[in-house]
């Protein structure tokens, strides 16, 4: 494990303050976690006012044999322990395996707070060994535990080699009661699936009043694998409200592509908008790709919801609202207020 400051912690109520990294280089090789202010931590600190710039990377010396499950990359933080960061930022560039973040890589303990940091760099995840280049986030790369993320922002690229790739979280579950709210993403983002402007993967969780937005030609890019989403590639069980997408959609390799969200499973949508054009294989929709890929899916509700959205998909189905639709919801009423600007088939 290693770190700045630390390379392993843990000691409670531990606080860092003011702490200022400028141009750092950090460069690990092979198992174990790195942050520049921390590798990793078991128990829950806080942060404040923390800023750093610089290079972490993790070099790839193992085996294709060789077990790398457990490296965990972040600009403040590598493995987290459940903390409260707050007014933090990193600007630089993170080459990593799987588990990478601009604040933390990982969260493995319920309660992370992340409140009002901004990153702005180059996340880069690689596969090590047998593990997957997975679970890229602009803020944290998965929260796991339960945990709030909000008022942060997101700008420049992010590409997984494997999937689970968000502007805010690569994945994030939220114990019903967790949520990312207020956060902006303008990046790029490139995934194997399971690809979100905001979350490539919510689980019981909530995402409201984020906004994804294009700049200097930032999109969404799958090259390959399925889910693909403006703000979440895919919705296992959770709501989204509230949020704006104005970005570019590309995975014409890809089934179940969305303006809003990719697959929809269980949840809502709701007071959402979408502008921009989706290139999908298949099964693709100006707010939702599909609403459910099994017969045993539970219902689904969009409420109130905009696309203005060009769409092409060479088969499967595809709509201005909704894509692939298996429990037909939207026929019995549950979507209600929804305007249709523009929608053509391929």
């Amino acid at each position: 494990h290693t770190g700045f400051i630390f390379g392993h912690r843990n000691v409670k109520d531990c606080e860092f303050t003011n702490i200022n990294i400028i141009d750092g280089e950090l460069n690990q090789n092979g198992i174990g976690d790195s942050g520049f202010i921390g590798g990793a931590q078991n128990i829950a600190a806080t942060y404040t006012n923390c800023h750093v710039s610089g290079t972490l990377t993790i070099k790839n010396t193992l085996s294709a044999a060789a077990t790398a499950t457990n490296i965990c990359s972040g600009g403040i933080q590598g493995y987290d322990g459940g903390s409260k960061y707050e007014n933090c930022s990193f600007t630089g560039t993170i080459n990593g395996g799987r588990l990478c973040g601009g604040i933390a890589g990982y969260n493995a303990v319920e309660g992370i707070d992340v409140s009002n940091c901004h990153v702005t760099a180059t996340i880069n995840s690689v596969k090590l060994g047998d593990a997957p280049g997975e679970h890229v986030g602009g803020i944290v790369g998965m929260v796991d535990k339960g945990g709030n993320i909000s008022g942060c922002t997101f700008e420049g690229s992010l590409s997984a080699a494997g999937t689970n790739a968000g502007g805010v979280a690569g994945r994030f579950t939220g114990l019903g009661k967790y949520k990312i709210e207020n956060c902006t993403s303008n990046a790029t983002i490139i995934s194997n699936g399971y690809a979100g402007g905001i979350a490539g993967h919510l689980k019981d969780g909530t995402v409201s009043g984020c906004t994804v937005q294009t700049k200097d030609g930032s999109k969404i890019t799958n090259d390959s694998g399925n889910n693909v989403g403006g703000i979440v590639g895919w919705n296992e069980t959770g709501s989204v409200s509230n949020c704006s997408v104005n970005m570019d959609i590309t995975a014409t390799s890809s089934s179940y592509v969305g303006g809003i969200i990719g697959n929809f499973y269980k949840g809502t949508i709701s007071d959402c908008n979408y502008t921009g054009t989706i290139s999908a294989k298949n099964n693709a929709g100006g707010i939702a790709g599909s609403t459910g890929v099994a017969k045993t899916a539970a219902m689904t509700t969009i409420t109130r919801c905009f696309s203005n959205a060009s769409i092409s998909a060479p088969s499967g189905s595809v709509g201005g609202i909704c894509g692939m639709n298996v429990l037909l919801v939207l026929l019995l009423g549950i979507v209600s207020g929804a305007i249709i600007m523009l929608a053509t088939k391929a």
